[in-house]
């Protein structure tokens, strides 16, 4: 798959979305922040984040984040020049 944009991208389902990142994606880092496993995906053109409650391994939310974000929040991937 090309480059996809996050209008593309939020149209889709959170099924839909969640197939995309395990087929399309790579994961480049996770983070625990508030009883929630976070796990950092990039697609060609986006990061999205997965979240799980801790205790669970459901998915209860498909966010795209922005690249000021991931700074802030992956502190080790500016070490990496990934963002």
């Amino acid at each position: 798959m090309g480059k996809i944009n996050k209008k593309e991208f939020e149209v889709l389902t959170k099924t839909e979305q969640v197939i995309m990142l395990f087929r399309e994606g790579k994961e480049v880092a996770d983070r625990i922040e508030d009883g929630f496993d976070i796990h950092l995906f990039k697609l060609p053109g986006l990061f999205v984040e997965l979240w799980y409650p801790s205790k669970t391994r459901k998915i209860v939310k498909v966010r795209i984040v922005n690249p000021d974000k991931i700074k802030k929040d992956y502190k080790d991937l500016k070490k990496l020049d990934i963002v």
